[in-house]
């Protein structure tokens, strides 16, 4: 089958044809989603035009950067419904922060210590695992992918967590919209007999990585969150949602998280870096917390898509 998508790299639009062939079987699509499988990543289309990319295979690494890098079960990229990429892969000054990714960093199993986190430690690591469905529909989309968290004990990985990603997306409601919505649940449980304990610590959860344009020119770069706390305040509090957004292409993109209410500690808090596009909901920030045999962790997370800056009570109102 042969499809025309638009794609775009930091803004520059191009139109390439791509024949899909391998992966799993093209998704009928009943209204203006589509699933398309190509070269280890799974893209929605909206309408003919990219919404997201879901990397099952690890995205290999820079020339010259360590193949510790390379990771899969992460979305990148992230467009808007202008055409414009909002997230970055391997940013310079941190080559583990991609798209968007969950993962801990401080952690006990037994005896180990493994960061998923920062993978050039070579001590945990979350691997894409399996396929539970797909589906392309009138008014939404949903992918639903089992991922595997690993921890290295002499010389071999050893299963940590077993992750449920289930994502749905939204079609836009407006024949020309300025965002979209994509719902996210991350749930986790042990896969062995052994907890995962979350140390207090200050990052580490669910992560955003901004468009790289973004830190040459940070302070145009905006950031609000619901308890009206901007790029400077926001570290350290909470917040039920954090937007995040600057210019591109001689226009404004941004993203906006949202934590679910039914969370642990909703709402959580926030790590806000001072310098770089990125921020994250960690929920062990304001505590331990231990993820037991038998209990499953469910963290549901609400992922707006601005080709416009958008308004408090439009924020609140979703």
């Amino acid at each position: 089958m042969y499809l025309i998508l638009p794609s775009r790299s930091h803004g520059a639009a191009l139109s390439i044809a791509l024949l899909v062939c391998a992966g799993l079987p093209a998704v009928a699509a009943d209204g203006p989603f589509n699933w398309v499988d190509q070269d280890g990543a799974l893209r929605l289309l909206a309408n003919g035009r990219p919404l997201l990319q879901y990397n099952y295979e690890p995205v290999a690494q820079p020339e010259g950067v360590s193949d510790a890098f390379a990771r899969g079960a992460y979305i990148h990229p992230l467009w808007n419904t202008a055409g414009q990429i909002v997230t970055d892969d391997f940013p310079r000054d941190h080559y583990h922060q991609r798209g968007v990714f969950f993962a801990w960093t401080k952690t006990e199993f037994g005896d180990l210590h493994p960061d998923f986190w920062n993978l050039d430690k070579r001590s945990g690591r979350i691997v894409f695992e399996a396929f539970e469905s797909r589906s392309a529909g009138a008014d939404t989309a949903e992918l639903v992918v089992r991922h595997r968290w690993e921890a290295l004990r002499d010389e071999k990985w050893e299963p940590v967590l077993r992750e449920r990603w289930s994502l749905r997306a939204h079609a836009p409601e407006a024949a020309e919209p300025d965002h979209w919505i994509l719902d996210l649940t991350s749930e986790q449980e042990c896969a062995t007999d052994t907890p995962l304990v979350l140390p207090l610590y200050r990052y580490g959860g669910m992560a955003f990585r901004g468009h790289r344009d973004w830190i040459a020119n940070k302070d145009a770069v905006t950031v609000l969150t619901s308890e009206g706390k901007d790029r400077e305040g926001a570290d350290e509090t909470n917040a039920r949602w954090c937007m995040m957004g600057g210019p591109l292409d001689e226009s404004w993109a941004g993203v906006t998280y949202m934590d679910h209410p039914s969370n642990v500690r909703f709402p959580n808090r926030l790590r806000m870096h001072p310098e770089v596009p990125y921020f994250v909901y960690t929920l062990p920030q304001a505590a331990a917390y231990t993820i037991a045999p038998g209990q499953p962790l469910v963290l549901r997370y609400r992922i707006v898509v601005h080709a416009k800056k958008p308004d408090v009570g439009f924020l609140n109102g979703l």
